[in-house]
């Protein structure tokens, strides 16, 4: 699986450097809520735009806010799949995008 995060200019993670940014990300925030605006697709493509809120509780290298800040976030997170069969739990993301912004 690949991965890329346009906003941040990081493109083409592998599964091991998603997990550590993963990690890093969501290990600096509290009180973070995402809130679905919706979600369209395919069985082999899926669009989820989203927003997120929250609190930051640790710097974040590359992001522009303080610790203790918040946030608000609009994004749109794009996924291509593959599998078979009708059971989604057989299916893997094989890519997965994301465009998102920070509302200031």
């Amino acid at each position: 699986m690949l991965t890329s995060a346009i906003a941040t200019g990081v493109k083409n993670l592998s599964k091991e450097a998603l997990t550590e940014l993963a990690k890093t990300v969501f290990g600096s925030v509290k009180e973070s809520v995402f809130t679905t605006v919706s979600v369209n697709g395919t069985k082999d493509f899926t669009a989820w735009e989203w927003t997120a809120v929250g609190v930051v509780s640790r710097e974040i290298p590359g992001f522009p806010l303080k610790v203790g800040d918040s946030f608000k976030m609009v994004g749109c997170s794009l996924f291509w799949w593959v599998g078979t069969g009708d059971d989604a739990r057989d299916w893997k993301i094989r890519k997965e995008s994301e465009y998102t912004t920070m509302i200031l």
